[in-house]
């Protein structure tokens, strides 16, 4: 018995928006990633000890969030 063609295309279609919806924005992702990427930059351009523990407590909550958002699965996708 062949299944209609149109059944078959609503349930890709379907199968598409729920695994989209699933999947964490990309955007905010990238945003998170230059946020830390940013923090490391300064951390090696060195600075006083009390903007160092600064930014590495900043980047420590930005890669919290990016881990808490679902962004780890995404980093091949990230530049």
């Amino acid at each position: 018995m062949r299944t209609p063609a149109w059944i078959l295309v609503s349930l890709w279609v379907l199968q598409g928006q729920t695994a989209a919806a699933e999947d964490p924005d990309v955007k905010a992702c990238q945003r998170l990633k230059n946020s830390m990427d940013r923090y490391e930059e300064k951390r090696r351009a060195g600075g006083s000890t009390a903007q160092m523990d600064r930014w590495k407590r900043a980047r420590q909550e930005k890669k919290d969030e990016f881990d808490d958002r679902g962004c780890r699965h995404l980093r091949g996708q990230l530049k």
